[in-house]
C-alpha cells in the first residue's frame, strides 16, 4: 500500500495523495505486479493514463500520484540509474521525498 497514512507499505508526504492511495500487489499468475487505484480522490496514473481497474506494471513504468512519480523497476534493473536521471531532470522544480530512519 502506497498513501499518506503513516501505516503504508510506502508513506508519501503529498497532500494531493489519499491516505490509502495505490495497491502493488503480486499476479501469482504471471508472477508479475499489478497497480490498483484505492479508490483514490486524485486517481492513479500509469505512464499518463489514469488506471480504472488492476492493471499489469511493466518495467520501468511511471507511475503518478498527485505530485508524487514513482518509476516501477523490476529487481536490479541495469537501468535505474537512467530512469532516476531522468526523472530528476524533469522535476527538478518540484520538492523531493525525503525517507526517515
Amino acid at each position: 500500500m502506497i498513501g499518506r497514512d503513516d501505516k503504508c507499505t510506502f508513506q508519501i508526504i503529498d497532500p494531493q495523495i489519499s491516505r490509502h492511495h495505490l495497491q502493488v500487489k503480486l499476479n501469482s499468475e504471471t508472477n508479475g505486479h499489478l497497480a490498483i487505484d484505492f479508490t483514490s480522490a486524485n486517481g492513479v496514473f500509469l505512464n499518463g493514463k489514469r488506471i480504472e481497474a488492476e492493471t499489469p506494471l511493466a518495467n520501468g513504468d511511471l507511475i503518478q500520484l498527485g505530485n508524487t512519480s514513482i518509476i516501477y523497476s523490476v529487481d536490479d534493473d541495469p537501468d535505474a540509474q537512467t530512469y532516476t536521471q531522468l526523472l530528476r531532470k524533469h522535476f527538478e522544480d518540484r520538492f523531493e521525498t525525503q525517507l526517515a530512519d
